[in-house]
C-alpha cells in the first residue's frame, strides 16, 4: 500500500466527474484535501473488479488507521494543502537574480538621455552595451525585461538576432530588422508624428539616387520618397545592382543579399545606413538598436554595425527645429564561442579601443547561484 504522503492527489487531479463531489465537500464544507482524498480512497477501493487494487487504494483497516494517525500527529506535513494550484509555479516572465546588471543597463539609458538633454546638437560618444555570458545565462531576457519599460518612456526598439545560419544570407539579419522598423511604423497610428519627423529627416539626408538601392533592401523606407521621388523617377536613379546580387528565389527582397567586394561599396553601404539610423533618431524618441548573439553574425554584418558605432558625423545642421537623440546599440554573445577565429574578436577589441568615440558598459552574466 502506499504511504499517507503518497496520497495527496488523484481526486484533484483527476477529470472524472466522480471527483465533483469531493471537491465541493472542500471547497463548500471547509474539509481538507487529504481527507477528501483519503474519503475518494476508501470509496474507491470497493469499486475494483477482480482484485486488481491500484496504488491510490487501502489495502487493509491498518492502512486507513495509519493515514489517520498521521494527520493527527503531524497536521503540517499530512494536512497540508497539496492540490495543483498550490504547487511551485515559476513565472517566466519575471527576471531572477539581476538586479545590479538591469539597474546597470538602466543607467546606460539615462546617460545617452542626459548626453541628447545637455547639448543635442554636439558631439557625444555613442553608448554601447555589451552583455556576455554562457548560453543559457539570460543575456536575451535581460534586455527582453527592459524593454517594457522603456517603451513606457518612448524608447523605439530595434531587434537583429542573429543565428547559425545568418552566414549564409549576409546581412539579411540587419536589413530585415530596419524592414520591421519601418512596417511596424507605419502601420502604428499612434506613431504619425513620430513618422513625420523620421519622413523629413530622411529625405533630406538620403540622396535620391541611393532610394532604388534603399527600396531594394528595406522596401518600407521607400514609402518616405514616394510622393517627392516618383517611380519613373527612381529609374533613371543609380542601379542597385552593384551592391547587391539580384537572386532572389525565397520571396525575401534580400534573401540572398551580399556585398560586393568593393571596400567603396561596403562604405557607401554603411554611410547610407548611418544617415538613415540619424534620421531614426530626429523624431524626439530615444532608439534602442539590439543586436542578439553576435558570435554567429559574418564578417560584413560586424563590418556593418561598427560603422554604426564609429560614426562621427553629425547631421542635425542640416535640418532645422528638429531633436537629434543618440542611440544605444546592445549587443549580446556567448563569450565560450568568441575567440581569434571568430569574426567579433576584433569588433570587442575595436570597441575597447575606441574610448574616444564609444561609452562601453561591458556586463557579464555568472551563472545564477541557488540564493538567486
Amino acid at each position: 500500500a502506499s504511504t499517507p504522503k503518497e496520497k495527496h492527489r488523484r481526486i484533484f487531479d483527476s477529470d472524472s466527474r466522480e471527483t465533483d463531489v469531493f471537491e465541493l465537500l472542500h471547497e463548500q464544507k471547509k474539509v481538507p484535501r487529504p481527507v477528501c482524498q483519503l474519503i475518494y480512497d476508501l470509496w474507491k477501493s470497493n469499486s475494483y473488479n477482480d482484485g486488481y487494487l491500484p496504488e491510490c487504494a487501502f489495502g487493509s483497516l491498518d492502512d486507513v488507521s495509519a493515514e489517520l494517525t498521521s494527520m493527527i500527529t503531524q497536521p503540517d506535513i499530512f494536512l497540508h494543502d497539496c492540490s495543483p494550484q498550490t504547487s511551485l509555479q515559476w513565472d517566466t516572465n519575471k527576471l531572477y537574480g539581476r538586479i545590479n546588471e538591469m539597474e546597470r543597463l538602466f543607467d546606460a539609458m539615462a546617460a545617452a538621455q542626459r548626453d541628447t538633454r545637455n547639448d543635442p546638437n554636439s558631439f557625444q560618444q555613442n553608448h554601447l552595451v555589451l552583455v556576455s555570458g554562457l548560453s543559457g545565462s539570460g543575456k536575451s531576457s535581460l534586455i527582453s525585461s527592459a524593454v517594457p519599460s522603456l517603451k513606457e518612456f518612448g524608447w523605439i526598439f530595434l531587434e537583429a538576432k542573429f543565428d547559425n545560419r545568418s552566414a549564409r544570407q549576409p546581412l539579411s539579419v540587419i536589413m530585415n530588422a530596419f524592414e520591421e522598423y519601418f512596417a511596424a511604423i507605419f502601420a502604428d497610428e499612434t506613431s504619425i508624428r513620430y513618422r513625420q519627423h523620421v519622413g523629413r529627416s530622411l529625405q533630406a539626408l538620403i540622396p535620391f539616387t541611393e532610394v532604388p538601392f534603399l527600396e531594394k533592401v528595406v522596401p518600407s523606407i521607400a514609402q518616405f520618397f514616394s510622393s517627392i521621388c516618383p517611380k519613373v523617377a527612381m529609374k533613371n536613379c543609380a542601379e542597385p545592382s552593384s551592391l547587391v546580387e539580384d537572386d532572389d528565389r525565397s520571396g525575401s527582397p534580400h534573401s540572398n543579399l551580399s556585398l560586393s567586394s568593393s571596400e567603396h561599396q561596403m562604405n557607401r553601404l554603411c554611410c547610407l545606413f548611418q544617415l538613415i539610423i540619424h534620421a531614426m533618431n530626429s523624431g524626439g524618441r530615444p532608439l534602442l538598436l539590439f543586436f542578439d548573439d553576435l558570435q554567429f553574425a559574418d564578417k560584413s554584418a560586424i563590418e556593418l554595425i561598427e560603422s554604426f558605432m564609429c560614426n562621427s558625423q553629425e547631421f542635425a545642421g542640416d535640418i532645422e527645429n528638429l531633436q537629434f537623440n543618440k542611440p544605444v546599440f546592445v549587443g549580446t554573445y556567448r563569450e565560450d564561442e568568441v575567440d581569434d577565429t571568430n569574426n567579433l574578436q576584433s569588433f570587442l577589441t575595436s570597441m575597447k579601443e575606441s574610448s574616444h568615440l564609444i561609452r562601453l558598459t561591458d556586463i557579464h552574466l555568472e551563472t545564477l547561484s541557488a540564493a538567486a
